[in-house]
């Protein structure tokens, strides 16, 4: 066996580098970026860009570029002082970049001039320096590749201003494009709120009457280094504390923000949070950095909603707030104010499967009350709804909207009676429900034969029909009173009959059959059978008829009124005359 003695060390292939850092950069305007930053290190005040003809120019007023080698060493930055290292992390691969954008390079800078083809740069060749016209600052010229300046790239003639009001919006140096300066809405100025991870300015949550009137969102967008990180979704606070579901993934520095204006800005801190070279568009650790970040946010907010309800009046503080107060975990603050008026229905009539056009809401927010509301109606049910439709219509019954989402502290949580979470239990006596008496009734009949029209199998039903002068409704919540209708139609899912009052309308029966969803969708999703129920509602209409207790003549005259009302033109002055034998046979002559 021989016995190796020579030292091995670590090396780097210079081809290889080469070869595949080209393949590194995930964005085909990073370079923009890099000699963007490179000016900006340099003390620049300003940088000029002028782009004519696939000629791309950037001229910074910076103390310039001292080491031209610097430039064309990969892995070395010019910034080596210890408070640059420190806050920047330059990587020294920002200018390479610029060398695969271009087909040829000019770089001024000092009274010193570097002129060459960048594949000859790329190939290891020499590069000869000479004497040049730029005494102060720098001045880089690019001869850009037509791969960029196609149609769709942002480089093209037509993007190109977009791209750069995109770089300059944040970038807290000005930018100027063909001699026209840039806004930058986002740029980080005096002040601020300061967090862990950066400085919050901008349009924060307005905790004043002054400050309502601007407009304002909960749009927050997170800058580093000046430049367009990614932006917060609306209802970031309400997320998993993990960065996916929190975070606009596809944002990018050269895409502009809408309406920055009404935006917040999170000036992240470089000597805490690190971005991921070599394109700087995502941070190291991101999903633990963003978590961290919402649990500041988070804090920040909540103190502005409290200040926010100590500045504001009840009302202005429940239209503006109300709703972030669910969504950020806040809900403790509307503990002790009124109820949104939008969070307070009634139902002003009947309505099958109770029908969202049927509900409306209060006119004004519900101050604090005794009253009893009722939370979480389903109304694809079985269990009698028609019989609750009837008493909430019938007794005015409130309604909350987003109960569940209201904190267990809250002033109506002990006056309301939530129906799904009675409903829960396994026992049918522990659900709530709406009991239907009939009130001055007839004996119960049965006129449908058991294959007749009337098809209520699906609830197993007994084809029974009382006709009784009013319908008495209890709840089995005894904070609820009894009340009687006397027109209306109900299922009663104690007896197991269909409880109509005589002056029970069309609509009203046919409203009752609907909530039980006889005549729903089908299992293959066709429509309902709107012609049977009609039949059956027509059949119900005669029994509800013979029992009304009027006269033979003045049954007959109500349902030709129903019936024929759209010929009584056409028969005006006609004389009839009805009989009805024992067997039931019609004879008008």
């Amino acid at each position: 066996m021989t016995t190796m003695t020579q030292p091995i060390t670590l090396d780097v292939s210079r081809n290889g580098t080469i070869r595949t850092l080209a393949d590194q950069f995930t964005s085909n305007t990073t370079f923009l970026k890099e000699l963007l930053q490179n000016a900006r290190r340099a003390g620049a005040s300003k940088v000029e860009v002028n782009y004519v003809d696939g000629i791309l120019t950037l001229i910074d007023d910076g103390h310039g570029i001292t080491d031209p080698q610097v430039l064309f060493c990969i892995g070395k930055s010019e910034w080596q002082d210890m408070d640059m290292m420190a806050t920047e992390n330059p990587f020294g691969i920002g200018f390479a970049a610029a060398l695969f954008a271009a087909d040829r390079i000019t770089v001024e800078s000092n009274g010193w001039c570097i002129d060459a083809h960048t594949a000859d740069i790329l190939d290891f060749k020499p590069l000869m320096l000479k004497s040049g016209d730029v005494q102060s600052g720098s001045r880089i010229t690019l001869a850009l590749t037509d791969a960029l300046r196609e149609e769709h790239q942002p480089l093209h003639p037509d993007n190109a201003a977009e791209l750069f009001m995109g770089l300059a919006q944040a970038f807290p140096i000005d930018i100027l494009f063909n001699g026209d300066p840039l806004p930058a809405p986002l740029r980080q100025v005096a002040g601020g709120a300061i967090l862990e991870s950066g400085v919050l300015q901008g349009k924060l949550l307005a905790t004043t009457e002054s400050e309502l009137a601007q407009p304002w969102s909960s749009n927050i967008v997170v800058v580093l280094q000046g430049f367009v990180l990614t932006r917060l979704k609306r209802d970031f606070l309400n997320q998993p504390l993990f960065a996916g579901d929190f975070m606009v993934r596809n944002a990018r520095a050269e895409r502009a923000v809408p309406a920055p204006e009404c935006s917040s800005v999170l000036h992240l801190d470089n000597t805490k949070v690190r971005a991921r070279v070599p394109d700087r568009d995502s941070l190291i650790d991101a999903e633990a950095v963003y978590a961290d970040i919402r649990c500041q946010l988070a804090a920040f907010f909540a103190d502005r909603l409290v200040q926010a309800k100590a500045n504001l009046s009840a009302g202005r503080f429940l239209a503006s707030y109300a709703d972030l107060c669910l969504r950020w975990r806040m809900a403790h603050l509307l503990n002790d104010m009124p109820l949104l008026a939008d969070w307070v229905e009634t139902i002003n009539h009947l309505a099958a499967f109770g029908e969202a056009s049927e509900y409306i809401s209060i006119e004004g927010n519900l101050a604090p009350t005794d009253e009893i509301f009722l939370a979480n109606i389903r109304f694809d049910d079985p269990d009698p709804i028609s019989a609750v439709s009837t008493y909430l219509a019938a007794t005015n019954t409130k309604v909350i909207d987003g109960f569940s989402r209201l904190d267990q502290g809250h002033w109506a949580k002990a006056n309301t009676i939530d129906v799904e979470a009675r409903e829960r239990p396994s026992s049918n006596a522990d659900k709530f429900r709406v009991q239907a008496r009939p009130v001055s009734s007839i004996s119960p009949i049965s006129p449908i034969e058991e294959n007749g029209a009337l098809r209520f199998d699906w609830f197993n039903m007994e084809r029974s029909i009382v006709v009784c002068d009013a319908i008495e409704l209890t709840p089995n919540d005894a904070r609820l009173p009894s009340v009687q209708v006397t027109q209306a139609a109900v299922y009663d899912m104690a007896t197991r009959r269909l409880l109509i009052t005589r002056n029970a309308t069309r609509m009203d029966i046919s409203t009752m059959f609907l909530s039980m969803d006889s005549y729903g969708e089908s299992d293959n999703g066709t429509e309902r059978d709107e012609t049977q129920l009609h039949v059956d509602v027509s059949l119900v209409e005669q029994v509800q008829m013979l029992h009304r207790g009027d006269s033979p003549a003045t049954i007959i005259e109500n349902h030709l009124k129903a019936s024929i009302s759209h010929l009584t033109k056409a028969l005006g002055g006609s004389h009839f005359s009805v009989s009805i034998s024992d067997a039931g046979e019609i004879k008008v002559a």
